[in-house]
């Protein structure tokens, strides 16, 4: 939480491709299950959307930032 409140994705502790990578094995299971998981789903578009804007090196936790900058609250302006 506090890596998100203060915007700290660097250095990676668990960087965005694992974290999407395991977003992708639980929506896997999820839909082999039958269980819809609509907060999975946005984690794993906002971790594509991180690792598209060449932002794959930061940590996981750099998904609630691509949150913020897609809704338009993007702080560091």
């Amino acid at each position: 939480g506090r890596q998100i409140a203060e915007r700290k994705h660097e250095p990676a502790l668990f960087a965005a491709p694992l974290g999407l990578k395991d977003v992708r094995l639980v929506l896997a299971a999820a839909d082999t299950l039958r269980v819809p998981l609509p907060t999975a789903g946005l984690a794993h578009d906002n971790l594509l959307a991180a690792i598209a804007a060449g932002r794959g090196g930061e940590d996981w936790t750099v998904a609630a930032a691509m949150a913020q900058e897609r809704a338009g609250l993007d702080r560091r302006k």
